[in-house]
């Protein structure tokens, strides 16, 4: 598993989702060291420069669970698009973070399969119910459920930061907002013209980012 660190501080992991990668977090890194933040982030398996061809969220969980133990003075973490789901389904009793920040977050994998198949794969109504029950059959085995943020957020008890774009081409806008509605202490940020990868680039969107992390400390 490639990993990534930069600067010196109390630890902010940056997760990256499905097709992304580690490096991902470099947008963050200036504004976060200077605020007197460590960056940390990796490559999931078969991302990046992280070995292996393919990969499936149990193996990405278990992953990112070994990596939160070994960070010392873990402070928050960043997420982008499936990234959240990750982080929803990790060890609560090792993750004592004060903040959680979520770019794009898809409400559950049930959503996001659908709208892979349908929309972007084009599949027919009962090819695209075949995936998803075999997507629910592998997750229910691994013990991950239906693999919902929207299912998990209730019981996220630190302050949250969710910013998504209005025209977001992958997660939809109202998944954002549903997920909003079920935290107890949730800021929620819409952005317009940045889509989905975009984001996180945005200069906006990154100080917004580090000043939450910097007001939850």
């Amino acid at each position: 598993i490639r990993t990534f660190s930069w600067g010196e501080g109390p630890a902010v992991l940056f997760i990256h989702g499905w097709g992304g990668r580690g490096s991902q977090a470099s947008y963050f890194v200036e504004a976060l060291n200077q605020a007197g933040f460590r960056v940390v982030s990796i490559d999931l398996p078969a991302h990046g420069e992280s070995v292996g061809s393919k990969t499936a969220a149990p193996e990405m969980v278990l992953v990112l669970q070994d990596v939160v133990k070994q960070i010392d003075g873990l402070h928050s973490v960043i997420t982008h698009s499936v990234g959240g789901l990750l982080l929803s389904y990790l060890d609560r009793s090792a993750l004592e973070i004060k903040s959680i920040a979520f770019i794009s977050p898809p409400a559950s994998i049930a959503k996001a399969v659908v709208h892979f198949a349908k929309d972007l794969l084009q599949l027919p109504p009962t090819v695209n119910q075949r995936f998803l029950g075999i997507i629910d059959a592998l997750l229910s085995k691994a013990g991950l459920g239906r693999f919902s943020l929207l299912d998990q957020a209730p019981r996220i008890t630190q302050p949250v930061l969710i910013v998504i774009d209005e025209n977001d081409d992958v997660t939809p806008l109202d998944d954002a907002k549903d997920i909003a509605s079920k935290i107890k202490q949730c800021t929620f940020c819409q952005t317009e013209g940045l889509g989905h990868r975009r984001i996180l680039r945005d200069k906006t969107t990154i100080e917004r980012v580090v000043e939450f992390v910097s007001q939850n400390s």
